[in-house]
């Protein structure tokens, strides 16, 4: 989630904890704009992946990006509202059955399904992403 707002952040946090309670196995990977030095390594946000942790080709990596990375996941809500930076590498990065992002991502083929975030809130994403995956699972 890269230009997020701490609102948007915390939206993130109670939609994990909600789909925890509802015993959905859930996993979590801020993209910040910041980047980490050996200084602010103490002050390190759980599940972020900095903007500077990438190698000499700017493909993301790290060690929470390489956690996150190794899981098979059912389905990724990639919802970073612009695809730029790291947000355009992760989903060639991931294995997943379903691929829900950014309607516009460049390669519209990655998308599975695709979700308008442009002067949205985090939690009208969110409502929305739940409301296509509750339709996909009531017709599957």
């Amino acid at each position: 989630m890269p230009n997020r707002e701490r609102g948007d952040v915390n939206d993130v946090h109670q939609f994990v904890k909600t789909m925890d309670s509802l015993g959905v196995e859930t996993h979590l990977l801020l993209l910040a704009e910041s980047k980490m030095t050996k200084k602010k390594e103490e002050t390190r946000e759980k599940y972020a992946l900095y903007s500077n942790e990438s190698n000499w080709k700017g493909i993301p990596t790290s060690e929470e990006l390489n956690r996150f990375k190794s899981r098979k996941y059912d389905v990724v809500l990639h919802l970073c509202k612009t695809v730029e930076g790291h947000a355009e590498y992760l989903p060639y990065q991931l294995t997943t059955k379903l691929l829900v992002g950014h309607w516009k991502y460049p390669d519209q083929s990655i998308v599975d399904i695709g979700i308008e975030m442009e002067g949205r809130s985090m939690k009208s994403i969110l409502d929305d992403a739940v409301n296509w995956l509750k339709k996909i699972k009531n017709v599957a």
